[in-house]
């Protein structure tokens, strides 16, 4: 009896080693930041936006096989060279309809942001979850610094291993078209 509990933990111990190789974070090279596991948040590519321009950055997440039902996340960001348009108002639901709890200080370069959608959304592995927009006021480059505090499905039940996947924008002054 001794024997077959020691290779019944042995077995149990071999298949969560298995377990995590197999949802270690990979990037895939596309026209956004892609991950494999569930629980991550990143954003669409930021890219190279001009001086006093204004864009559009999404924020997307993987929930793997579950329903996402609610959010919480923070941002933050370089103030110097980007901000939200109109703070609260430049924050709005991506693809998906949640209600949205807003808290956004460009002052600060601060956002936290909770969404909640009691029949959750999904199963998807790129659930657009928010649209925030910008408006770049100086030249120089700022991070998306994403913190993730909460992923959970309509159970209650959480969603993957929390991991936010930094974003980035680079402003210029121009942009320049280079010939052969």
């Amino acid at each position: 009896m001794k024997k077959t509990f020691q290779i019944l933990i042995g077995n149990l111990i071999l298949i969560s080693l298995i377990l995590s190789i197999n949802s270690t974070n990979y990037l895939i090279n596309t026209n956004q930041i892609k991950t494999a596991a569930a629980g991550d948040v990143w954003t669409s590519s930021g890219g190279t936006q001009l001086i006093n321009s204004t864009f559009n950055i999404y924020i997307y997440v993987d929930t793997g096989s579950q329903k996402l039902a609610t959010f919480g996340i923070e941002i933050e960001w370089n103030q110097s060279v980007i901000e939200v348009l109109n703070e609260e108002e430049g924050v709005q639901e991506g693809s998906t309809i949640f209600t949205l709890i807003k808290n956004v200080d460009n002052s600060t370069s601060y956002m936290n942001i909770a969404g909640v959608n009691i029949i959750g959304k999904g199963p998807s592995s790129n659930l657009q979850i928010l649209t925030i927009s910008w408006r770049a006021i100086s030249i120089d480059e700022s991070i998306l610094d994403i913190t993730v505090n909460n992923l959970s499905d309509e159970n209650t039940n959480p969603i993957g291993m929390l991991n936010g996947i930094d974003g980035n924008v680079e402003v210029v002054l121009e942009k320049h078209k280079f010939s052969d």
